[in-house]
């Protein structure tokens, strides 16, 4: 992981997370879904803030590649693209019900949740939607802390504008 410290403020959460995601993403194990027998490994490509020039809130935008691995070897490639206000949604740590690593772990990540409604642009493959959820698998237990810490701080500081 980057060698950063712990965030203290919006402009140091928004530093860690655009450095460390990426990292802790390719550190990854390859993950499957349910008991499908293709293994997924994502990767979050960028992490970008921005303020909302109108409403002034933070707006999070993450791109994510998920290369599909078939027979041992990668068949495809799919792009995921989601963007939110972040005072719209609330972050969690989340164990995913019928997700494990390649090797049988439990997946586990961070979720972030609508507070209401469908507030999640996603854009799958070209293809958009609105999502009330979204999230990321993140291995390691203690970046996923920190990780979450960040998020938390940026969601915290949103509300506080209030």
């Amino acid at each position: 992981m980057v060698n950063v410290s712990r965030p203290a403020n919006v402009e140091e959460a928004e530093d860690f997370l655009s450095k460390v995601l990426p990292q802790e993403t390719a550190a990854n194990p390859k993950y499957r879904s349910g008991d499908a027998t293709d293994l997924t490994r994502w990767l979050t490509k960028n992490v970008r803030f921005s303020v909302n020039a109108e409403t002034h809130d933070i707006e999070v935008a993450m791109s994510e590649e998920a290369a599909v691995f078939r027979n041992g070897s990668q068949a495809e490639t799919n792009t995921h693209l989601v963007a939110f206000a972040i005072r719209d949604v609330h972050v969690l740590e989340y164990e995913y019900p019928a997700d494990t690593t390649e090797a049988g772990e439990k997946a586990v990540g961070v979720m972030f949740k609508c507070d209401s409604g469908k507030c999640i642009r996603s854009i799958w493959n070209g293809h958009e939607a609105n999502k009330a959820e979204a999230d990321l698998y993140l291995y390691d237990p203690q970046h996923r802390a920190e990780i979450l810490h960040a998020f938390r701080l940026l969601v915290d500081a949103a509300h506080a504008k209030t």
